[in-house]
């Protein structure tokens, strides 16, 4: 097997145990797989300088120690997701979130006081006193990329300049949550998130532009490399970025030096170097599917294209249903994903693709050429051009975002070792013959004994609020929706014996709830349950001891 896959493999195990188990079995783990590798036969020398340089990063980059209250502590935060970064210059083992700041869009270093540590809706907050913020200051290229953005946009509507810079610099977080919703019912999210259809199109783009000019092909590819290189580190190095630009680069090495690009070598030498650069980056969401949507691309893609190609004859109609095949395999890959993280199955997403990524593609040429052309003060030349693909796809994501069953919600619970059980399932079914493909089923029966998290005593989530204690009751102060269900299952909330609302709950949403037992409380109304009192307050739906009790603090 080749030494970058070899390291890929290792890399991934590694990463995996010090994100799932302990300090001691994680090292355990490291050092049998470090040995090993010194005693492999025929072992290379670049496999063993790998595996011990990934250990001594994850020993001096990774913060694996615990925190406790009152220690002084410096974090580097995403304001817009208040999200953890680093702790005292290290990257966090976990995911872990700033609590109770008020942080602006764009990165911060927080100093102060850990005065507690907050277990809320599945997440992990770290609250401090004594805060000091200081905004961390946007890079040069950064900075470069936003004002020509800015001076491009500044005579299109609010709504187009968001997109441009969602699409260009990653900045997808004012878009509205009615853009963002129904790019992700459509499948088509993966358009307004920088990956390697971007890069492909951007380096595309330099070489066109550059052809014009009388260069030699070696400093054409040299140019688009340098530039790449700058764009990369002006938009970040999010997972999904990282791994575009490294199977770009080596795209752009291989015609510098006339060897032919070989795309899975070019995936795991992405991979490692991601690893090597983030050694826990294996758990975020953009990582796993930016490398599944290749690794489904490279893989198990060419199998469906093998036995197309054999049935079907040439031409336009081929392309089309090879096109298709293509966003059809994408999307069975990443089933797994879907269905862990955002509780959805994607029916007919890949169709929409056929027409959406044509015009994602579009948009991207014409918005990088402006931010190319306006270098030299010709950018506002094709703006009129960005303008129009941008109204066309956006409509076009609008009206299809209408169909129904694009993609469906899944209601089950959570379990643990759920996506790798699936995925199992997946390889299985695309690499193994005979009656081994038919094993290869077995992870879902075992999916079945597996239970999901019991819920806790009181469960507090935007609006709603969940009492444990017999009887199960459910208080909501608003409309149910989908995604509240979703995260009651996902805590273990199985059946609900009382729910109190201040309003009808959709027969449906109550059926897949297992509700016993409505109660509607109009204001002013309350209702006693055992040892529990509850009353509408201004359209509120409060537990009357709760603010007793706050009260006596």
């Amino acid at each position: 097997m080749e030494t970058t896959y070899l390291a890929a493999l290792e890399l991934l195990i590694m990463s995996l145990a010090f994100c799932f188990f302990s300090l001691w079995i994680a090292t355990a783990v490291t050092v049998f797989l470090v040995v090993s590798t010194f005693f492999m036969k025929n072992r290379s020398k670049l496999l063993l300088v790998i595996a011990l340089l990934f250990v001594v990063r994850i020993f001096t980059g990774v913060d694996l120690g615990s925190h406790n209250k009152g220690e002084n502590i410096v974090l580097k935060v995403n304001g817009g997701k208040n999200k953890i970064e680093r702790i005292n210059g290290k990257i966090p083992r976990k995911a872990l979130y700033i609590y109770g700041n008020n942080l602006e869009d764009g990165k911060s270093e927080i100093k102060g006081i850990l005065q507690n540590k907050i277990e809320k809706n599945n997440r992990e907050y770290y609250q401090l006193e004594e805060v000091y913020t200081t905004p961390i200051p946007k890079g040069f290229v950064n900075r470069y990329l936003d004002e020509k953005i800015s001076t491009l946009t500044r005579e299109y509507s609010g709504d187009m300049a968001k997109f441009y810079r969602a699409v260009i610099l990653g900045e997808k977080g004012n878009l509205s949550d009615k853009v963002k919703n129904m790019f992700s019912y459509t499948g088509t999210s993966h358009l307004i998130v920088i990956s390697g259809l971007h890069i492909g199109v951007i380096i595309a783009i330099i070489l066109f532009l550059t052809g014009k000019l009388p260069l030699q092909r070696e400093l054409r590819y040299f140019i688009s490399a340098v530039i790449l290189t700058l764009y990369t580190v002006g938009v970040g190095l999010a997972p999904s970025v990282l791994r575009a630009y490294i199977m770009g680069m080596c795209y752009i090495g291989g015609e510098l030096f006339y060897e032919k690009p070989d795309p899975k070598k070019s995936l795991s030498a992405a991979f490692v170097i991601s690893l090597m650069i983030n050694p826990v980056s294996v758990m975020e969401l953009s990582f796993q599917m930016s490398f599944m949507a290749v690794v489904a691309i490279i893989f198990i893609y060419p199998k469906v294209e093998k036995k197309l190609n054999s049935s079907v004859r040439g031409g336009f109609i081929k392309k089309v249903l090879l096109f298709a095949a293509m966003s059809l395999t994408i999307q069975i890959f990443l089933t797994p994903i879907f269905l862990v993280y955002f509780r959805t199955i994607p029916i007919l997403s890949f169709l929409v693709n056929l027409v959406a990524i044509p015009l994602g593609v579009l948009f991207v040429q014409n918005a990088f050429g402006a931010l190319v052309l306006s270098v030299v003060g010709l950018g506002g030349i094709l703006m009129p051009t960005v303008n129009l693909s941008y109204h066309i796809l956006l409509k076009f994501i609008e009206i299809t975002s209408n169909i129904p069953a694009l993609s469906v919600n899944y209601y089950g619970i959570k379990k643990s070792g759920m996506i790798i059980l699936l995925y199992s399932v997946i390889f299985g079914m695309a690499f193994l013959r005979g009656r081994w493909k038919g094993l290869s089923v077995i992870p879902l029966f075992i999916l079945l004994f597996i239970d999901g998290p019991d819920p806790p005593e009181i469960l507090d989530y935007k609006g709603i609020v969940y009492y444990r204690e017999k009887p199960g009751i459910l208080v909501s102060g608003k409309r149910i929706s989908d995604r509240d269900i979703i995260f009651l299952r996902d805590n273990g909330v199985k059946a609900i014996e009382v729910l109190i609302s201040t309003e009808k709950t959709d027969e449906k949403l109550k059926k897949i709830l297992k509700v016993s037992e409505e109660l509607i409380l109009s204001e002013g109304d309350e209702v006693k349950l055992k040892t529990r009192t509850f009353r509408n307050i201004k359209g509120r739906i409060v537990e009357l001891e709760r603010i007793e009790k706050t009260i006596q603090i």
